[in-house]
């Protein structure tokens, strides 16, 4: 039986066709676009942080708020996107 097992995994798994169809590049560059614009968007809110706080009139702390919220639910809506996708 160990013998069985040995040979099994002795061996090299080879591919004559790509296994996810060739869509794995497509996932990848995806995945890379929409965490540069969903990090991007995030950190603009510190370019933009003393223009908010005087549109707003409001203290730092107040306006901090908003990045706060935004990685909150980044953070926590990560498990969601996974069981969906």
């Amino acid at each position: 039986m160990t013998q069985n097992k040995l040979k099994l995994c002795s061996k090299a798994n080879v591919y004559t066709e790509v296994p996810d169809g060739g869509w794995g590049w497509a996932v990848a560059v995806s995945f890379f676009f929409v965490e540069v614009f969903t990090y991007g968007i995030i950190k603009t809110f510190g370019v933009f942080f003393n223009d908010l706080m005087d549109s707003f009139n409001e203290s730092n702390s107040r306006i901090s708020w908003i990045i706060s919220i935004c990685v909150f639910v980044l953070t926590f809506s990560a498990p969601l996107a996974t069981v969906l996708s």
